[in-house]
């Protein structure tokens, strides 16, 4: 007969992405997340996990990475389009698309990003998204300082779109949460554009 509280059953066999995975469930259904939460999912004890990170902000940074990762993904598919402010766009869709997917793990990455942006993959990841986005703002304005204050004005509606559709602040029926955010991005792009034209 087993003791309470002992797990009894062999354990999966655990990887680095099967964790992250795991995590990343985790924190988008709501769940604390802990070695201890974490490895109680796999029927293990939290010592098991530490052979593939040595603590739980690693683990976090890990999924920062890998957030950062989607987003360069989308931004290097939009990027080959011809059109600068509709490439935009499209990153902005994407990425608002894989972030309320993910809000669980958005709202704690965003959390953490200040820590995060310490790790060279991060940093690397971060510089090669800054090189994109002024690359692809460069169709839309020569100026600088013009693009510097797109970017943080298009950053801002998209963080301000996710946190405020995933936490049910956008749901009025008569304009849908996503075809205001395109409208917005749009307008911003186009009154940008107009003003170098």
């Amino acid at each position: 007969m087993a003791k309470q509280g002992v797990c009894v059953s062999k354990p999966r066999k655990l990887s680095k992405q099967l964790i992250l995975n795991r995590a990343a469930d985790m924190l988008n259904s709501g769940q604390q997340l802990s070695f201890t939460t974490l490895s109680k999912q796999f029927g293990t004890h939290s010592q098991a996990l530490y052979p593939y990170f040595k603590n739980r902000e690693e683990l976090l940074n890990e999924l920062f990475a890998w957030v950062l990762r989607q987003l360069l993904a989308a931004m290097q598919q939009a990027n080959k389009s011809d059109d600068s402010g509709k490439a935009i766009v499209a990153v902005a869709v994407q990425f608002r698309k894989v972030a309320l997917t993910n809000f669980g793990l958005f709202k704690t990455i965003m959390a953490i990003s200040p820590t995060a942006q310490k790790v060279p993959e991060v940093q690397g990841l971060i510089r090669e998204i800054r090189t994109s986005v002024d690359g692809a703002l460069v169709g839309i304005t020569s100026d600088q300082a013009d693009r510097l204050l797109l970017s943080r004005a298009i950053r801002n509606i998209m963080i301000g779109e996710i946190f405020n559709e995933g936490s049910g602040w956008f749901d009025d029926p008569r304009i849908p949460a996503g075809d205001s955010y395109q409208r917005m991005l749009n307008d911003l792009i186009t009154m940008y554009q107009d003003r170098h034209a």
